[in-house]
């Protein structure tokens, strides 16, 4: 049985701006409820991904919303514009971010930090790997003091940081104080699709067999002209409509899936992860002269592929993360419906980055 389950900020991140509401996220609030388990949220990554919030959403924002209308003050039509964002508004935003990080989860933090064992860990940190880890180490010595507090309770840390199954440091630690009872997932529907209750008959292949595919590109369509913006940061603030010129989804495959009983109607159902690689050609940038100064600045940061064709087609080819929810027939061995939830274009956008700053390191 599963105890303490703590979630790293980047598995945050990846569940988006409303995390709280997250399928996955409400799956594994819904079996903590179901099995005693407990979400704790480390002091770390509740204060990392509080202020990261904050910046990308909120102050970064506001700020290009005041030099927006600093602009148009300049000519006459607008000289007495004026959009007045108020402070107890922003104060509202963060208290409300706070209570959302807080409501299923404590904040905890480590108590004991040795001095000596926090610079011999920094020390062979950086000869190793030539990165600052503080962060890991910090969350890393929060999984420990609960693994040493609870002997014989299971602590679980979600995260897709390797650092927390490699790094030889860590590894050396447990072994020598035989702690034994730490597991990392590199996902929530990983951690669930094992801590879940088992259906024998639910395979890849079924799954494949009753897949949509006229829903996936139905899906796609509707909201195609939201993938520039994720392709590039040109696009990051643009509301329009995209001529398409090409599209294709080539090829899909099942990423994870967990099952578990709904907690309203008692029904068997499972939770699909679907990750579905897309190319997208679109029409010509008609601001052809503001594209080229903008990509002869860019500072490529491996979050936006910044494609584009000699002739400025914003060229979308990534894989995107889709989301079904699936109801099952246990006495018949059989998937009795599949629905769509949602889709994510940059959910795999973070694996690429901590790729990146992998063979970096190296």
């Amino acid at each position: 049985m599963v105890n303490f389950i703590l979630l790293d900020t980047n598995i945050y991140r990846q569940l988006g701006i409303k995390f709280y509401s997250h399928i996955d996220y409400v799956s594994l609030k819904n079996y903590a409820y179901a099995s005693g388990s407990e979400l704790r949220i480390s002091e770390v990554v509740f204060s990392e991904f509080y202020y990261h919030f904050i910046e990308v959403n909120i102050n970064k924002p506001i700020k290009e919303i005041k030099n927006s209308i600093s602009k148009l003050k300049e000519f006459r039509p607008f000289s007495d514009l004026n959009i007045n964002i108020k402070e107890e508004d922003e104060i509202s935003v963060k208290e409300f971010l706070k209570e959302r990080l807080t409501k299923d989860s404590k904040v905890i933090s480590p108590k004991n930090i040795s001095t000596a064992e926090l610079i011999d860990f920094l020390i062979k940190n950086k000869q190793e790997i030539k990165k600052d880890n503080t962060r890991d180490y910090l969350i890393w010595l929060t999984l420990i003091e609960l693994a040493q507090n609870y002997p014989s309770d299971q602590i679980v840390l979600i995260s897709n940081d390797r650092i927390f199954e490699e790094n030889q440091y860590f590894l050396d630690f447990q072994k020598h104080n035989k702690i034994k009872n730490i597991k990392i997932f590199p996902s929530i529907a990983s951690f669930l699709s094992e801590y879940s209750f088992k259906v024998d008959f639910l395979t890849n292949e079924l799954i494949l067999d009753k897949i949509p595919k006229a829903v996936i590109e139905d899906e796609l369509k509707k909201d195609i002209s939201s993938l520039p913006s994720n392709m590039s940061y040109f696009y990051y603030h643009e509301h329009r409509e995209f001529v398409v010129e090409y599209f294709e989804i080539l090829d899909y495959k099942v990423e994870e899936y967990y099952t578990f009983k709904d907690l309203d109607s008692g029904k068997p159902k499972f939770i699909l992860h679907l990750k579905v690689p897309i190319k997208v050609i679109f029409e010509p940038e008609k601001k052809i002269a503001a594209l080229n100064l903008y990509l002869s600045n860019v500072d490529k940061d491996y979050f936006y592929a910044e494609t584009f064709d000699p002739d400025g087609r914003p060229i979308y080819n990534e894989d995107v993360l889709f989301l079904f929810e699936g109801e099952l027939d246990i006495d018949n061995k059989d998937i009795i419906k599949l629905d769509f939830l949602d889709f994510f274009p940059d959910n795999y956008k973070y694996e690429k980055i901590r790729q990146h700053l992998t063979r970096t390191i190296k």
